[in-house]
């Protein structure tokens, strides 16, 4: 079964999972850092993050972030 990346989105909205660009969904578990325009991974994979895209990224990270904190 195949699906659009919007549609994988949605089913992880909530979840961990955000978009850094039109074609990139990422697990925000294994995000290390953001400098600029790029999304740096835990593994040393760099990602451009688009403009449109950046703000809800951030939004994504913090509430992940705050979403961690309190399991922890």
């Amino acid at each position: 079964m195949f699906q659009t990346i919007s549609q994988t989105e949605k089913q992880l909205s909530g979840g961990g999972f955000a978009r850094c660009s039109n074609a990139c969904l990422v697990n925000l578990k294994y995000k290390d850092c953001i400098k600029g325009y790029t999304l740096y991974m835990t593994d040393g994979t760099r990602l451009k993050i688009s403009q449109l895209r950046k703000k809800a990224l951030l939004g994504a990270c913090e509430a992940y972030r705050n979403s961690s904190d309190s399991q922890a």
